[in-house]
This record gives C-alpha cells, structure tokens and sequence, in this order.
C-alpha cells in the first residue's frame, strides 16, 4: 500500500488506499472468525452482499494508562508520547476515535484531521486490519523555549498492517520507517497532544 505509505498513514491523518493491492479475495486471514451475517466467505475474509470483504473481527486489549503520564516531568512527557501512538494505533484498527479527541486539543490540527479521516474511512466502508506502530526508539524530549511546559519529543517507529479495503481492493502496508514529532502540552493536571508533523525516517 505504497500511496497511503507515502502520505503518511499515521502521521499526516491519510486513509488507506492504492499501492500494493490484491483482489477481495485475499489468500488468509490468520484464522480470523468471519462476522456473523455475513453472505459468504472467500480466502477466509467474510463478504458482504455486494461481494466486500467484511473487516475481521478481533479482540483488543484494554489501553494501559502508564502511571508516569501524570508527572509533569520529562518521562511523563515520553509515556504519554507512546500511549498517544498506541491509541492511534487502536483508532485506526477499530474506528473508535473516543479516546484519541479526549487526550488531543483543539489546537492540534493534525489531531482533528487523524479523527476526520478515521471516521470518514469507517463511515464509507473502508477499514484497516491489524494496523501496528513498532516503536523503535524515542528521543530526549525538549522544552519549547517560548512556552512553559511545552515539548517536543520525537518517536521513531515501524509502520505495517496485515490488510487494509480502500473501497475496491484489499492490500497491506509493507514495513516503513517512520518518525513522530509530537508536541505535549500540559493544562492543570495532565499531559494532551497540542500538535504533530510526521514523515518517512530517513535515519532508521
């Protein structure tokens, strides 16, 4: 899926579509359950009526709040930092945007463009299947110099997913380098995401 790779599927809010793309037939699915009602199955992708393939149906664990996202310190900076990505990573796999609009702020465009473009994917029949951020590293955050308690961080991760329907064909997301420049702000009493650039990691 080298077109929704190359906008950034995570980091520039992108929904899948185009690149390394197959037929609706797909040759597995991991012995994934097909949905209920669904009219019939094909390579082990449940299909709709009009012949779609039906997003798996997979159990998610429950997100773990790390407890040193609530110190106003540095490393609470770097949890919250991960925990940002896990969400999105469940965001995108689920279409639940709960969570991502409650740790995000308004100022953050990147953040309400990522909300849009996962709810416009679900809403038009689109999905993701097992989307996953590989964090690599994570670098020392740094203090803005004109805001207090304002940082950047950034965290370099691998980005796949074992199959993504953009409206026509199914395909995946081959392994990418990524980066994640975050931007964490803190109001009174925790730590929110107030912007975001991301792009190829040219250095991983």
């Amino acid at each position: 899926m080298g077109a929704s790779v190359a906008c950034g599927l995570v980091l520039s809010g992108c929904s899948p579509g185009g690149g390394s793309s197959e037929g609706t037939s797909p040759s597995g699915s991991g012995g994934v359950a097909a949905p209920s009602g669904s009219a019939s199955m094909s390579g082990g992708y449940a299909m709709d009526a009009q012949g779609r393939p039906v997003q798996p149906v997979r159990s998610w664990t429950a997100l773990t709040r790390d407890p040193v996202m609530d110190e106003e310190s540095p490393e609470g900076v770097v949890a919250f930092g991960r925990y940002f990505v896990a969400v999105a990573e469940r965001a995108w796999n689920t279409g639940d945007t709960t969570e991502l609009e409650a740790i995000s702020t308004t100022e953050c465009s990147y953040c309400t463009n990522l909300v849009a473009s996962i709810q416009d994917m679900y809403r038009s029949g689109r999905w993701i299947d097992g989307l996953e951020y590989r964090i690599l590293s994570v670098d020392e955050p740094v203090a803005f110099p004109q805001r207090e308690l304002k940082y950047v961080v950034m965290i370099h991760l691998i980005t796949s997913s074992l199959r993504a329907y953009d409206g026509n064909r199914l395909g995946k997301i081959d392994p990418v380098a990524e980066r994640f420049e975050l931007h964490v702000c803190r109001d009174s009493t925790r730590w929110t995401m107030c912007g975001a650039i991301g792009g190829d990691d040219d250095d991983a």
